[in-house]
């Protein structure tokens, strides 16, 4: 008979017989992404496991059902004993504002999470799922903190739970200067670190716009009374910084949403560790089916300039990406030229980039387009005050302006449904980041059939090569555009087939 008791932020678990143990400690174990390379993998100072499972037989609450799973698997009789709950946190009585228009899914996937006391719930791009917080806010009635990763998200979110959540007074913000805390509570991931006191990894969000502030007072009272903590785009988890943060807040019910749970980096299990196991999932063929998403059109340009053109080897990632995207003039006149045959088109185009010199050169190519680049938290935190937001978005409403240029800033959690086109510049490989910058276009919008997605093929742009130690001869091989390429049309077959258009 094996004993597992539940505490606060931990289980533990004795009396499994010897070989069951070494079962679960495999199960509950990861290698990250390029292990091989560490310095300490290197010298044999570690074998390139992640072990979540520990020596004295602990492991993280939200993989109970995984562990429990694997007793029954092996016939090993069990009992789960809670020693000590989390808090359940401060009442609150709220309701939903009328204007909110609930859809089935939402609703279910709200009492899915609410019923298991958290989890993931996975739900694409467009489905509303600050809508499914909202709900599940209102349902429980207790206090929360909603997690978000970057500072646009922190300000959309706040606004919307304060008109959706009736009887709320005011939604608090932890987050781009601002120490606004109330029973609810919308914060950014690095403020949350800071109040918590847990480690930040700065590179974890480089390319995200996060924010810092220097916590003064005493933040135990309001933390003791939170009962629920919701993680938006909780993909973000499997990083350090967020993982911390969701195990070390003792709250009863831990919710994640995303519309692509998982990591390219094997991380995946941390994401469940932390907040559970994905109770609740609706799939994009199902919200296309019922007129809640529209079909993306997928256009794939080669940017070969000539026939015969042999990519290049560069000595870091760095240089060969400013060679083949920055600076390439052929590939940017077909950005350009795209973009404004798009345009012509009578359609509104979202055009990302990941680098702010790449995305300025494009915006004084392309006539009448808007740069957006939110490089620090001031600067978004200017946008929104400025009012500068609410002019493009309305802008884009009336037709008046034709294409956005963004950074990554747009990846996750920016809400415009009239775009009908989206450029990627950018390139890169991470999965879920294209699904989500998908998702920018495949919102319904009058007299919108579906969102046309152009990306750029730079496979030929980067050649490895491998020398032979006997024979000393050298081979050649497609190297990281390659390989960048190949990642995205599988994410977008696996996503998208059946409801996809390819030309």
């Amino acid at each position: 008979m094996a004993f597992i008791q539940i505490r606060e932020k931990d289980a533990v678990i004795s009396g499994v017989p010897e070989p069951v143990l070494r079962k679960l400690k495999r199960a509950l174990r990861y290698r990250p992404a390029g292990y091989m390379f560490d310095p300490a993998y290197k010298y044999k100072r570690w074998d390139g496991w992640v072990n979540l499972f520990i020596d004295d037989c602990q492991f993280p609450v939200g993989l109970l059902q995984r562990v429990t799973g694997l007793l029954e698997e092996s016939g090993v009789e069990y009992t789960v004993d809670v020693v000590s709950k989390p808090q359940e946190g401060s009442s609150l009585s709220l309701s939903i504002n009328e204007g909110v228009q609930e859809r089935w899914y939402q609703k279910e996937a709200a009492e899915a999470a609410l019923a298991n006391l958290g989890g993931v719930v996975r739900a694409p791009t467009g489905s509303g799922k600050t809508v499914i917080a909202a709900r599940i806010i209102q349902t429980a009635g207790v206090n929360a903190v909603v997690l978000v990763p970057t500072i646009d998200l922190l300000y959309q979110t706040r606004e919307f739970l304060q008109w959706a959540l009736e009887g709320i007074g005011s939604v608090g913000m932890l987050g781009a200067g601002i120490v606004d805390l109330q029973p609810v509570t919308v914060a950014t991931t690095r403020s949350m670190a800071k109040v918590l006191n847990t480690k930040y990894h700065k590179f974890e969000y480089e390319d995200l716009v996060d924010d810092s502030f220097e916590p003064a007072g005493d933040f135990g009272s309001w933390l003791s009374k939170i009962g629920l903590l919701i993680v938006d785009e909780c993909h973000i988890v499997a990083a350090d910084t967020a993982y911390n943060i969701a195990t070390n807040l003792n709250a009863a019910i831990k919710v994640g949403l995303s519309a692509s749970p998982w990591r390219d980096d094997n991380a995946d299990i941390k994401i469940e560790a932390a907040l559970g196991p994905i109770v609740y999932r609706v799939g994009v063929q199902t919200l296309v089916q019922e007129g809640f998403l529209v079909p993306p059109m997928f256009r794939i340009i080669d940017t070969k300039p000539t026939p015969d053109a042999v990519g290049q080897t560069y000595d870091s990632w760095a240089k060969a990406y400013r060679a083949v995207v920055v600076d390439n003039k052929h590939r940017n006149d077909l950005v350009v030229k795209t973009v404004n045959e798009l345009v012509d088109q009578g359609r509104i185009v979202l055009l990302l980039v990941k680098q702010l010199k790449h995305g300025e050169k494009l915006r004084k190519m392309i006539p009448r387009s808007v740069f957006i680049a939110g490089s620090s938290p001031a600067e978004i935190q200017a946008f929104h005050e400025s009012g500068d937001r609410e002019r493009i978005l309305n802008e884009l409403r009336a037709g008046d302006l034709r294409c956005v240029i963004a950074t990554s800033v747009a990846d996750m959690g920016v809400d415009v449904p009239a775009l009908d086109a989206l450029v990627l510049a950018g390139g890169g490989k991470s999965s879920t980041r294209h699904l989500q910058r998908i998702g920018r276009v495949c919102r319904p919008y009058e007299d919108k059939k579906f969102g046309i997605v152009v990306d750029f093929d730079d496979s030929w742009a980067h050649v490895k090569e491998k020398k032979d130690r006997q024979t000393g001869e050298v081979t050649r091989s497609l190297g990281w555009f390659d390989a960048h390429t190949k990642a995205r049309r599988k994410i977008e077959r696996a996503e998208w087939e059946g409801s996809a258009i390819w030309l």
